[in-house]
């Protein structure tokens, strides 16, 4: 029987242990698989920040941090990406 961890909801067998610390470098691994496997690597050409694009069902591409965050929240030069709205 698989017992998932109560912290990061991952099967005891993937984490070894059901400790935070390895709940969160499992999850950071798995995400790492994810984005490996539905995103394109790239630079931000703001910052120069690795990220992974990811194209959304709109068909719009995001940059993604390696953590599973959209870049746009955490990169210092994302007021140079927001479009202009004109009234």
């Amino acid at each position: 029987m698989t017992t998932l961890c109560q912290n990061c909801h991952l099967p005891d067998r993937l984490t070894g242990h059901m400790l935070p610390d390895i709940c969160i470098g499992a999850q950071q691994e798995a995400m790492h698989h994810l984005l490996n496997q539905v995103a394109d690597r790239g630079t931000c050409t703001g910052c120069g920040a690795a990220v992974y694009w990811v194209r959304h069902k709109n068909g719009k591409r995001v940059p993604y941090t390696e953590a599973g965050l959209n870049h746009f929240i955490d990169c210092p030069k994302a007021d140079q990406f927001r479009k202009k709205v004109t009234t």
